[in-house]
Formats: C-alpha cells, sequence, structure tokens
C-alpha cells in the first residue's frame, strides 16, 4: 500500500518470555505494522527501511514496557512538574529513575495519568525511525489500541500466547498466555476490578474465556486507532516532535556551533535561577507540611509527648500504632501475615513447584527462601516485580537469593 493516511508501526517486547532471544531493536528487526487509507488496510512485518510511507506515523510499545498509572499530583507549571514526578513515581519503578522518561496528561476529574518508559528504549527506536525518514507524530502504549471498556467489564485480546488487558482509561495489563492456566496477572485484575463480566478477542479468545470461569465472551476484538485523543503521548519534553534536542540529535540541525553555546549558557543560567526558586519554595511548604504532620499526630496519640519532628520517622510510627489499633478491633492491615502470605501465593504460583524452603514474617517484611539450585531465573524475577508492582507491593531479592515482600509505603 502506498501513501497510506496512518502508519501504525509496533516495537517488540523488550523483555520478558515474548522477547526471549530476540536481538536488540535496530536497522533490520522486522517491526509488525498496519497502514491505513480509505477503505483499505495492510497488516505486515518489515524492517523499518522497508515500511510503507505515509501521513501520519504512529508508534506502540507492548503494554509490559510502559508503566501508566494516574496519581493526584499539586497543579504546578509544566517545567516545575516535570522535575517533581521523579520523585512522585520513584518507588514504582523497577529500574533507575535517571533511565527514565515521563509523559503526562491530565484526567477530567483534575489528576494526574503519568507513562513511564526507559528512556534508551525511546530514543533507540527513535533513531532507527528517523534514519529510514520515519518521524512519529505519536508514542503510546499498545494498552491504548483495545478498545476501553464500560465500567465493571474487562476487553481482553490474546495472540500468539501475549495478552493485554484493559478495565481503565489508563489501566491494563500485558501477561503471557500458553493455552491453559489463566495468568496472575489476569487474575489479580479480575479480583482488584470486580469486573462483572470479560470480553475475549483474539485467535486464542476460546480457550482463555473457558479458563477464566467468570462471564466471559469471545468476541470480536480489533484495534481500535480512531481512538487516539485518550492516549498518553510519550513524545514529550526532549523527544517531542520538532524540538530543538530531536533535531540536534538527527544531525540535522542548522544552528551554529555559536548560537548553540550561546542558548545553552542562557538556558543552564534560567534553568539554575529557576531551580533555586523552586527549591525554596518547596523547603517552606516542606516545614509547613511538617508542622500539620506533628499537629495531626498529637491529636491521634495525645499520649506522645515527644514525637519525631523527622516526617518520615514520624509516619513509621504512626503506621505501627495503626496496625496496633487495627489488630486490636479484629482488622488486617497490608502488612500483616496472613495478607502477605496470600499475596505471595499468588506471585509463586509461576515458580517451580516445591521451590520454597520456608517463610520468615517479621516487622511487616515477609521473606520468602528458595531450596538450593532452585532459585527463579532472571526471566522469572522479573516478572515476578512487574505483578508485584501491579499489587502495590514492594519486592526486592537478595544477595543470598531469598525474596523480600512487603507493602508499598
Amino acid at each position: 500500500m502506498k501513501n497510506s493516511e496512518r502508519l501504525l508501526v509496533f516495537v517488540p517486547p523488550r523483555g520478558g518470555a515474548a522477547a526471549a532471544g530476540r536481538p536488540a531493536l535496530g536497522a533490520q528487526t522486522p517491526l509488525r505494522f498496519v497502514a491505513l487509507g480509505p477503505g483499505r488496510r495492510e497488516d505486515g512485518a518489515a524492517p523499518a527501511p522497508l515500511l510503507p510511507k505515509a501521513q501520519r506515523v504512529e508508534l506502540y510499545f507492548d503494554a509490559a514496557d510502559v508503566l501508566l498509572t494516574t496519581l493526584d499530583a499539586p497543579k504546578l507549571a509544566e517545567g516545575k512538574l516535570r522535575l517533581a514526578l521523579p520523585n512522585l513515581l520513584e518507588e514504582r519503578l523497577l529500574g533507575a529513575v535517571a533511565d527514565a522518561h515521563f509523559a503526562y496528561t491530565r484526567t477530567d476529574d483534575g489528576r494526574l495519568a503519568v507513562a513511564v518508559i526507559d528512556r534508551a528504549l525511546l530514543s533507540r527506536t527513535l533513531q532507527v525511525l528517523d534514519d529510514a525518514q520515519l518521524r512519529p507524530r505519536l508514542a503510546a502504549s499498545a494498552l491504548y489500541l483495545l478498545p476501553a471498556p464500560p465500567p465493571d467489564q474487562i476487553n481482553v485480546r490474546v495472540d500468539d500466547g501475549r495478552g493485554l488487558a484493559r478495565w481503565g482509561a489508563h489501566d491494563g495489563v500485558a501477561f503471557d498466555f500458553d493455552g491453559g492456566a489463566v495468568p496472575v496477572s489476569l487474575q489479580l485484575a479480575l479480583r482488584q476490578t470486580g469486573a462483572r463480566q470479560v470480553q475475549v478477542g483474539g485467535a486464542q479468545a476460546a480457550p482463555l474465556a473457558a479458563a477464566l470461569g467468570v462471564d466471559a465472551r469471545t468476541v470480536a476484538l480489533a484495534d481500535a486507532p480512531a481512538a487516539m485523543d485518550e492516549a498518553i503521548n510519550l513524545l514529550q519534553g526532549a523527544f517531542a516532535p520538532g524540538g530543538r534536542l530531536a533535531g540536534w540529535a538527527s544531525g540535522r540541525g542548522a544552528v551554529s556551533g555559536k548560537a548553540v553555546l550561546g542558548w545553552s549558557a542562557a538556558a543552564a543560567a534560567a534553568f539554575l535561577l529557576g531551580l533555586n526558586v523552586y527549591w525554596l519554595q518547596l523547603e517552606s511548604e516542606a516545614r509547613a507540611l511538617r508542622e500539620q504532620a506533628l499537629a495531626a499526630f498529637r491529636g491521634a496519640f495525645p499520649g506522645y509527648t515527644a514525637p519525631p519532628e523527622d516526617v518520615a520517622q514520624l509516619a513509621r510510627l504512626a503506621g505501627r500504632e495503626l496496625d496496633t489499633l487495627r489488630a486490636r478491633a479484629g482488622l488486617t492491615a497490608p502488612g500483616d501475615f496472613s495478607v502477605l502470605g496470600n499475596q505471595a501465593a499468588q506471585l509463586l504460583a509461576a515458580a517451580p513447584v516445591g521451590a520454597v524452603a520456608a517463610l520468615e514474617f517479621r516487622d511487616g517484611v515477609l521473606r520468602v527462601k528458595f531450596k538450593p539450585g532452585q532459585q527463579p531465573d532472571a526471566a522469572l524475577q522479573d516478572r515476578l516485580r512487574s505483578l508485584a508492582v501491579q499489587g502495590a507491593l514492594d519486592l526486592r531479592w537478595e544477595a543470598d537469593g531469598s525474596l523480600r515482600l512487603a507493602p508499598l509505603e
């Protein structure tokens, strides 16, 4: 197909079972594509230099490679908000904050919907397409190609052992499906959302619908590329189309060296000045919040005459007191053994049978020890980390090969 109106390019998964043995993304890597024109559609795969030309190029990453989340964030200017995002999301990231690229949009209710992707993956993909004279105007998670379901419903599509589930505007999960048991991540999604109905599409829709054991219906769920206004475009900040950084990176900038140095010096000076003002404002706000936290703690627990002024210590002390009150009332907390034990059992459903040697629980932390030679491999460890983040758990691997599990604070 020539002169298509839209070209949808799909980036292969970076890691996990779906990408086992796949080489790094390069100019000769086959990329699946969909070319759309008036009443026409072409599906295929080709290296970037051989992809069809189109008026609009859209880039879609595997849902497992893009973290989507929604949070309450202060109403700040764009520059200040971008500086604050890494701190707001640091505990939800599996990798280093410095390696992540953040993009966001405001939702109708004023909250912040954020997409996070590995900066190197995005940069390398854009470079490969740029070398092929393809410049995307949109880069987003493939989750947005699955139609958004109504309330109390989950839309699922599974093809060739790879599945995708969506239950909200920015909520979903990618999973592997071997044709047998329902993946743990999909089971957790069903429990957390309380969905009453599941619509399943794709080549493997029938076996998955049969295994779900809920009101699952097999339907035709094709890509919905017309509903792109709701997607979080990753091409923001330094990766924005037509931005100066993109032009310099591609080597096509027509700016003189002296002009670049002048702009860089002016930008650095403005950045340092704004950063100092911003940190002074943050220090004032932190002082006010600390005083509010101390007042709230004294009001809730008057027995403490001299509570710690450090906010982190104060939060831990308040958490222990709340856990004590819950225990007296017969209520469970996220850090209780019964809760963590149940979540650990769900996570380790993918581990080899009989691999666990012992469980140790202390101070709201569950440690799982494995039998010698039966520790999960690197691929399974990465998969368990991904599932733990979706379940609001802090999962870490210790030097001795044991697993440390605790609720996210």
